[in-house]
């Protein structure tokens, strides 16, 4: 037994003092961002290509006139009506057109907090819901609502049309101290 026990140390005493090898490591470096270096030439405006994630004008009216959306007014502007942010005349033939949303948006923040906690539109009109709030599902409700909303979970929306004037006293189901008033006038 004392042999075996011997035999060991001395294999671990010859593991210990053998030379080891190392390995080079790599530096601890950031990955760098690819930076496209071309530019454009200074009688050529920088114009952004409708991409694949731009919807066409087309597409954003067709989504205004679905039903439980937003209301959209379209807006044309000539050229000779456009300056650049620096005050350079970049006048063009070209005709832009501008997509406007109305702007009834009610926003569950972090901590039930709501804004706004009032809001005034007119009969027709469309208000949204979104969920900012990353720890509650958001419901949105009142009395006699005549449809009703999902739980909308964090980045969700929900938009109704109010159809008869009124005061709407609204609600979140998952805190109902986190509620407003919506006044709709004809």
């Amino acid at each position: 037994m004392k042999y075996v026990l011997f035999a060991l140390l001395m294999i671990a005493l010859l593991v210990g003092c053998s030379t080891q090898v190392e390995v080079p490591q790599e530096p601890d470096t950031p990955p760098t961002e690819q930076v496209d270096d071309t530019m454009n030439s200074p009688s050529e405006p920088a114009v952004e290509e409708p991409g694949a994630q731009e919807a066409s004008k087309d597409e954003l009216l067709d989504q205004g006139t679905q039903e439980g959306s937003m209301p959209v007014e379209e807006e044309s502007v000539q050229g000779d009506d456009l300056v650049a942010e620096d005050g350079v005349d970049q006048s063009t033939n070209d005709t832009i057109d501008i997509i406007k949303a109305e702007d009834h948006v009610i926003v569950f923040e972090e901590n039930f907090v709501v804004e706004p906690k009032e809001l005034t539109i007119k009969v027709g009109e469309t208000v949204t819901w979104r969920n900012n709030a990353k720890n509650f599902l958001h419901t949105p409700a009142w009395a006699h609502m005549s449809e009703k909303s999902k739980p909308l979970r964090y980045g969700e929306e929900w938009s109704y049309t109010f159809t008869e004037p009124g005061e709407i006293k609204w609600f979140s189901t998952a805190k109902p101290t986190a509620q407003g008033v919506i006044y709709v006038e004809e």
